[in-house]
């Protein structure tokens, strides 16, 4: 259901030659989330290999992408608010991926309660400048390994929920992030504010271990059942 309004909205936006914000179907104070999620739904609902027997598939599909990429990225958003729409000549140098990109890699961690999926307009607020510690993994949905490790990475995070942070940063759609933060092979694992990489295998245990190891916060290891028992206890009664 939602999915058909948010085809009539673009559709009625497109004849129109409505801004970015309507293509998608979003306000104009949707965070980088909800931005991803609108363009995900439109992808796999729009793409010309889903519509090859309309003739404007393409065109369809590069505006709507163009809108994405200009809305994703800060500096470019902030001068979409402030000017509009740059020239439509320039909307052909859009480039986008096959159907199967976005129906079964776009946003690996979107819907993951304990992982953030950060980017270029939040990163540095939410990582850098964080008095919290982030284990942030650096990915590409195109890297098998990647999707490997994601179930481990969604159990770890879930698991240790409250010790730190989880992050993760597709470096298909942020490459200048991964860049500035000197990612050279998929996935890397860097763990803030220290920036210590982590180089061990990817087994559940050995990444609980490296998180546990350098916690902040105070977290005591526990070797036996009856000494975990014994620390999550009730207090007797008075």
């Amino acid at each position: 259901m939602f999915v058909t309004q948010l085809l009539v909205l673009f559709c009625v936006a497109l004849s129109s030659g409505s801004d970015y914000y309507e293509l998608l179907g979003i306000t104009k104070d949707a965070d980088n989330k909800e931005i991803r999620r609108a363009f995900k739904k439109l992808a796999v609902t729009l793409h010309p290999d889903k519509n090859q027997g309309d003739s404007e598939a393409h065109d369809k599909f590069v505006k709507v992408t163009r809108a994405y990429e200009v809305l994703k990225d800060p500096q470019q958003r902030k001068q979409y608010d402030l000017h509009g729409e740059d020239s439509p000549s320039s909307w052909s140098q859009s480039q986008y991926h096959s159907y199967t990109y976005y129906r079964d890699h776009f946003g690996i961690y979107d819907d993951d309660p304990s992982i953030t999926t950060l980017n270029s307009a939040d990163f540095e607020s939410l990582v850098e400048n964080s008095p919290k510690q982030w284990f942030v993994n650096y990915y590409s949905p195109l890297c098998s390994h990647c999707h490997d490790l994601a179930p481990v990475w969604r159990r770890l995070a879930a698991d240790l929920e409250g010790v730190v942070m989880f992050g993760a940063v597709n470096c298909e759609e942020d490459w200048n992030l991964c860049r500035q933060q000197n990612i050279r092979s998929y996935p890397s694992l860097v763990l803030y504010p220290s920036k210590e990489r982590y180089a061990g295998p990817h087994a559940e245990d050995a990444l609980t271990q490296f998180v546990l190891s350098r916690a902040v916060k105070d977290v005591q290891m526990v070797d036996t059942t009856e000494e975990w028992a014994r620390l999550t206890a009730p207090p007797p009664p008075p």
